[in-house]
């Protein structure tokens, strides 16, 4: 016993002298290596975005973005297409023999990427090494009239060039840079599925701006086209986007299938309404949490929705991102010092997936590399023949978030300071401009004098400068930023004395920028705003939404449609900010009063809900209205006949109403739920 005592005495006497001595030594905080001409505040957002007059200003709404995405699907070059209008039915055995072409096309490619290319454990690849894979892309069960399948993404993953896990690399042990992914697939994006892997491995899939091969571990196939597109199709009221990194749903052993799902920025999914929660959500309260679908695939490879839950403090915005300088900024570093991701890989981005996924935020759909995002149809600059005097004068006037891009890399342009032109984007390799060249494999912040490997400056190599938000139907697509900035026109120039006096930014913060409601009793809620930089005023466009001078909404009994609330603040000292709010209120849930059988009709009467365009009938043979004998009708009145049934068959009927009404300048159709279903026999 004495000699423990002595023990513990001793180690007592031991700390107690680390403590002493720990105690007097000073801290020195950890350092973080930054590119040259970059200081640490500059690693901040906020940095750029205050150098604009009005960062919170709206650079272009929804409606504007809309008819851009159109225009990008209808433009040749894009990439990008509407997977809605594809062919259902193909010949697969054709399909088989342009797979395999293209997998020795894509085998070919890979060999000349480097002098020697290797795989895993350090094998030297040829042409014999790619065999199984190409053999593996022929479907045994294709057939000449094959129907596509539809599916959604259940994982973030990536296409692939070919239905293997064999990697592509051009050095040996650099299992970093695999040239077998193309490009990143966001969790619940849409896929076409036009083939199956001979292994039963990989799906081949068509997606918005890509195609590729797909692990089907991935993937979900939906029963039927309208499943699929009610999955990933849907109004911006009802969409919550991820726009921070690797965000990732609540913990839950209640339905494991959606219990920490890893979601990366860019990321859309539908918001489950409120009356459709039910009093818990995987055995817990829904609390402080955005409740949204989330897909999942079963055992046997189907699609099926389950409630998942994301945390309030997530960075995740209900409706797509208002597109201004400060929220182009935020999302952007939101990934600095990330690493690189080629093709998609590692859970990350490359340099053209890092703009995607960006833009994505914002509700903008893009071509999937360099070659089909320089092709998008908006305000751009070919500079090939640009002496670098005039780029220069060109970047002194482009806006933050202009694309800057040469074949083979691009890059989000912030802005420049001290003769120095500033870009954050995701790089493989730099070369500084005291010649010293060195893998990076980052998101980073540089300036545009460092170097390629053959010597010219990143300035004098870029091919197209373009603001991927001003499209054709833009104000300023006509706008000529050679000669010029719109934002610093008829601006008279200041005094000394009166550049030290200019106004800060007005700011506002608010709780959310969408609200959805279903119809009923007068109610009222706070927007909940707080201000810096004067006394907040409101404003409605409608009579039937108010607003007092407070904040304080209040809907009208029975109102059905939507409005925008307008928060504006300004002072002496402060230069107006304003903040829209969006209200949306659907029609209430009728009821079916009475569903009568007739010969090969049925008549039906239900419960008129006021202030709505139409109601909508829907019958089916079958109780869950997807397979089987279904159709539906529209009328204006609470009741009407359906006719051309078929007799002495059960038919399920249920009823919703809809209001059409201009959300965000977009004419839409606000619907209620479905009233409960009723059943009747044909005679």
């Amino acid at each position: 016993m004495k000699t423990r005592n002595n023990m513990v005495l001793k180690v007592l006497s031991i700390a107690l002298a680390l403590f002493i001595v720990l105690g007097n030594v000073s801290r020195t905080e950890a350092q973080v290596i930054l590119m040259d001409n970059v200081t640490e505040e500059m690693c901040s957002p906020s940095y750029w975005y205050s150098k604009n007059k009005e960062p919170d200003k709206l650079l272009t709404d929804y409606a504007q973005i809309k008819k851009l995405n159109q225009d990008i699907v209808d433009a040749s070059g894009t990439g990008v297409s509407d997977l809605k209008t594809a062919a259902e039915i193909f010949d697969g055995l054709e399909y088989n023999a342009a797979l395999k072409s293209a997998g020795v096309d894509f085998a070919q490619w890979c060999l000349v990427q480097a002098s020697t290319m290797y795989t895993d454990g350090g094998a030297v690849l040829t042409m014999d090494s790619f065999e199984e894979a190409i053999n593996n892309t022929q479907n045994k069960d294709a057939t000449e009239t094959q129907n596509i399948k539809y599916g959604v993404a259940v994982n973030r993953t990536a296409f692939r060039g070919l239905p293997t896990d064999m990697m592509i690399l051009d050095e040996e042990t650099d299992y970093n840079f695999d040239y077998l992914y193309q490009s990143s697939i966001n969790v619940n994006d849409p896929l076409i599925i036009k083939s199956v892997s001979a292994d039963g491995e990989f799906y081949y899939c068509i997606g918005t701006c890509l195609r590729g091969w797909v692990p089907a571990e991935d993937v979900a196939i939906c029963e039927n086209k309208q499943e699929w597109i009610d999955a990933w199709d849907f109004d911006s009221s009802e969409t919550l986007v991820i726009y921070g990194d690797r965000v990732t749903t609540e913990t839950t052993r209640v339905d494991e299938e959606v219990s920490k799902r890893a979601l990366g920025m860019g990321t859309v999914l539908r918001l489950v309404p409120q009356e459709e929660w039910g009093t818990t959500i995987n055995n817990r309260s829904a609390y402080y949490n955005h409740v949204v679908w989330m897909p999942v695939r079963e055992d046997d490879g189907s699609y099926r929705k389950g409630m998942a839950l994301i945390s309030l403090h997530a960075k995740a915005s209900e409706g797509y991102l208002p597109l201004t300088y400060k929220n182009i900024s935020e999302v952007a570093f939101n990934m600095l010092g990330n690493t690189y991701g080629w093709g998609g890989m590692l859970q990350s981005n490359d340099c053209s997936g890092y703009v995607k996924d960006i833009y994505r935020c914002f509700g903008i759909i893009t071509g999937n590399n360099t070659t089909t995002q320089a092709n998008i149809p908006v305000k751009k600059y070919d500079v090939r023949s640009f002496t670098t005097e005039e780029r220069k004068k060109l970047l002194d006037n482009l806006p933050l978030g202009s694309v800057l891009i040469w074949s083979g890399h691009e890059m989000l342009y912030l802005g420049s300071e001290n003769g120095n032109y500033y870009v954050i984007n995701s790089v493989s390799s730099v070369k500084r401009p005291d010649g010293k060249g060195y893998r990076v494999r980052n998101v980073i912040l540089n300036t545009l004098d460092i170097q390629r490997r053959n010597g010219v400056s990143w300035l004098d190599t870029l091919e197209t400068m373009e603001i991927p938000y001003v499209g054709k139907d833009h104000p300023l697509y006509d706008y000529d930023y050679t000669q010029g900035n719109p934002e610093k026109e008829d601006e008279p120039e200041k005094k000394e004395d009166e550049k030290d006096s200019e106004k800060k930014q007005g700011i506002i913060n608010i709780k959310k920028t969408v609200y959805a409601f279903t119809q009923g009793k007068e109610r009222s809620f706070d927007l909940g705003a707080s201000v810096n930089g004067g006394t907040p005023q409101y404003f409605s466009n409608n009579s039937d939404v108010t607003v007092n001078e407070k904040g304080k909404v209040t809907i009208k009994k029975d109102f059905v449609g939507a409005a925008t609330i307008t928060i504006t603040v300004s002072g002496d000292k402060f230069s107006t900010a304003a903040q829209n709010v969006y209200i949306n209120v659907k029609p209430s849930v009728s009821t079916i009063k009475k569903l009568q059988a007739k010969k090969r009709s049925l008549a039906v009467t239900f419960k008129k809900v006021s202030n709505v365009t139409k109601y909508e009938i829907q019958y089916s043979t079958n109780k869950k209205f997807k397979n089987g004998v279904t159709g539906k009708k529209l009328t204006k009145k609470p009741k009407i006949l359906v006719k051309g049934l078929k007799s002495h068959k059960k038919y399920y009927v249920r009823v919703r109403s809809y209001k059409a009404v201009k959300v965000n300048g977009i004419s839409v159709k606000l619907y209620s739920k479905w009233s409960k279903t009723k059943t009747v026999k044909i005679k």
